[in-house]
């Protein structure tokens, strides 16, 4: 019994490691006409953390458009204020529902693989999760502007906010 209650115990912490993305990221195959910036998840040297919107990045700093408990902001980071940063470009493949599935077909013909069966689709999906973002070792800071909205920075005379 014991047994049974680790498994499904395991089975359930292993389906909710999908990734919850931003609503505006595009799927994969719509990458190239995408006109928002990517997400970006910055800690500062302070230990605070700021996500949003990429907007535009230059050789101070970067600017990020947020949307903390329903109010937004434009929040500019200096570039020696970065601590770590990870930039997600596009939606991540959700193959979270091959885990509990793949596992009990395999249960099905015998519990002698379902440990094999677990470890090689929790691998699949946790590498699925991560393929479509950089971090600060993957991508440098000079980089960064290839993910923002303006890229080749920000336009005068532009309102961040009213930016949709």
């Amino acid at each position: 019994m014991k047994n049974k209650l680790a498994v499904i115990g395991i089975l359930l912490a292993m389906v909710s490691v999908s990734c919850n993305t931003q609503t505006y990221l595009p799927d994969h195959e719509e990458l190239d006409v995408s006109y928002f910036g990517s997400f970006i998840k910055i800690r500062n040297t302070t230990g605070s953390i700021i996500t949003g919107e990429l907007i535009a990045v230059d050789s101070n700093g970067v600017i990020v458009l947020t949307n903390t408990d329903g109010s937004r902001q434009a929040v500019t980071v200096q570039k020696e204020e970065i601590e770590k940063y990870k930039v997600i470009y596009a939606k991540a493949k959700n193959y979270a529902w091959t885990i509990p599935l793949y596992a009990a077909l395999t249960a099905s013909h015998g519990m002698w693989l379902t440990p094999v069966n677990l470890l090689v689709t929790t691998a699949i999906t946790a590498s699925a999760i991560t393929q479509f973002q950089y971090n600060r070792r993957e991508m440098a800071y000079g980089n960064l502007y290839m993910f923002a909205r303006f890229p080749q920075g920000l336009p005068p005379n532009i309102d961040i906010l009213s930016l949709k």
